[in-house]
């Protein structure tokens, strides 16, 4: 990590450089041409008057310490509004900024905070928390920006409120560098996006995601990124509400509601997808097709090698296809890193699809996808459906141009839908009603349930359930353990995002 210099300002921005001080001290500033006066060092305050920051441009480069970070505060929560062209990026390390509104940002080129404020000067266990950005009932606009990106290392981004994004460009990515694992935290934030710039198809154009993290070409880097605890409402941008594209990222504790979309990992390998709620309430449609499949709210998309997806919640989504509860996608033989890679060697267990229209999809191929999966472990799944509509799936596993193989299944078990492509037998399932129950948004079982009488031996690592409960040697299939008189504090739009209200 290099030692940054004091620097000055460049360009259109403002830069506010820092210097070591022996006492931490209190300053404020009321728009980018005061701060531009100002010298921060470890243990420093900014605070940013109240007030409308009309097309302000702030770079702000300093060094806090763990034990003093400099803080960039809103004079009072929510009340120091950028509007217009305006544009913040901090850089350095330890430097925590709160309480700020981007409100109606439009024409610029980039994005709207990064924690960068040149290319060889990024942030480093820097924080962005309690701010948010927001575009709600303004115009769609074509404008490719992003939100949020995230450079650097050891970042956070918590407690914000990243609302109805209108123009083109993703809402928050994690960017790479050679050699550097980015390893930031990305937890207890409320995203929407219901809207999406549609192509000539009527389809969501590509480039909408919610997150974004990595690229092809960095696909087989680690990032080390956490997504936790984030409220995802409406995102209905593109197919990929997450597109995680590289490798050994955690997904956990999320809920993702009437999302017209899916967690896709669609490029990079061993990845975690742990412990979510995904709930479409049945919505379905948002225009257009994506590879032939209508556009429905959707679950978990598996591409590549040694993802482990477990302890999810996946109920009443409509989609199909690449849009179903839990997909197996096919790969390209010898496939480019922007292509597909078989989603082989992966373990999907204790997961529970509820009334969904279509639950496994295994072996899923595609117009570039022909290369069938092989070597994955399906066990312990609950599949139930409650419907009479007979179109439903609850396994799909796909034969063409070839079958998957190596595969292990045991401890699932079905009720409603259709099994197709294998029997139940096969798929090492009980076809019996397990008597699940639903409880403040979450599917179990009850104590001397059929899953509670018939337990399964538990999966190496796998020691607690969706709400944390313990795991015993013997344990239930599914998602959730035993349903009891359990606090259920599932992410919503009151726990999650700012801690201001957004008028």
């Amino acid at each position: 990590m290099k030692k940054f210099a004091a620097i000055v300002a460049l360009t259109a921005g403002l830069i506010v450089g820092f210097v070591p001080t022996a006492e931490a001290r209190r300053v404020e500033a009321a728009s980018a041409a005061e701060i531009k006066k100002v010298q921060l060092s470890a243990g420093d305050t900014l605070v940013l008057k109240a007030g409308e920051w009309r097309d302000q441009v702030v770079k702000i480069h300093a060094v806090g310490t763990e034990q003093a970070p400099i803080h960039i505060v809103a004079e009072e929560k929510g009340q120091t509004v950028f509007t217009g062209a305006s544009k913040f990026g901090f850089s350095g390390e330890w430097i925590v900024v709160s309480g700020l509104w981007f409100k109606d940002i439009a024409g610029i080129k980039g994005e709207v905070v990064a924690m960068r404020t040149s290319s060889e000067q990024e942030a480093y266990n820097c924080t962005l928390r309690d701010c948010a950005i927001t575009a709600i009932g303004a115009p769609m606009d074509p404008t490719d920006f992003k939100w949020v990106s995230l450079y650097g290392s050891g970042n956070t981004v918590e407690g914000c409120s990243l609302l109805d994004k209108a123009n083109m460009g993703t809402t928050l990515v994690v960017w790479f560098r050679e050699g550097v694992v980015p390893a930031h935290t990305i937890r207890n934030n409320y995203f929407t996006r219901p809207r999406s710039l549609l192509g000539e198809d009527g389809g969501s154009k590509n480039g909408q995601e919610t997150i974004r993290i990595g690229t092809s070409h960095f696909s087989m880097q680690d990032g080390g990124c956490l997504v936790e605890g984030n409220y995802f409402y409406e995102c209905n941008g593109e197919v990929e509400i997450i597109s995680n594209k590289s490798c050994r990222n955690t997904y956990r504790g999320n809920l993702f509601r009437e999302c017209l979309g899916t967690l896709t990992l669609r490029h990079g390998d061993y990845c975690t997808v742990e412990g979510n709620v995904f709930d479409g309430a049945g919505k379905s449609g948002g225009g257009g097709l994506y590879e032939g499949i209508a556009t429905s709210t959707g679950g978990i998309r598996l591409i590549g090698v040694g993802h482990k997806v477990y302890n999810n919640l996946l109920m009443n989504l409509t989609g199909r296809g690449y849009y179903a509860a839990i997909s197996l996608i096919q790969g390209e033989p010898d496939s480019a890193l922007n292509g597909y890679f078989a989603a082989d060697h992966c373990l999907v267990a204790h997961n529970t699809i509820y009334n969904c229209q279509m639950g496994f999809n295994i072996n899923h191929t595609g117009k570039r996808n022909k290369l069938a999966i092989k070597d994955n472990d399906i066990v312990n799944n609950v599949v139930v459906n409650l419907s009479e509509d007979k179109k439903v799936e609850n396994v799909k596993v796909g034969l063409k141009p070839e079958p998957p193989t190596d595969m292990r299944y045991g401890g699932n078990v079905l009720w409603g839908g259709k099994v197709k492509g294998l029997t139940a037998e096969e798929f090492g399932a009980e076809e019996v009603n397990p008597l699940v129950r639903e409880v403040k948004g979450v599917v179990g079982p009850l104590k001397k349930s059929f899953l509670d009488k018939n337990r399964v031996a538990a999966v190496e690592g796998i020691d607690k359930d969706l709400l944390g409960q313990p795991r015993g040697a013997q344990t239930t299939s599914g998602a959730v353990e035993i349903m009891g008189k359990l606090k259920v504090d599932l992410p919503s739009a009151k726990n999650c995002g700012v801690s201001w209200k957004i008028k």
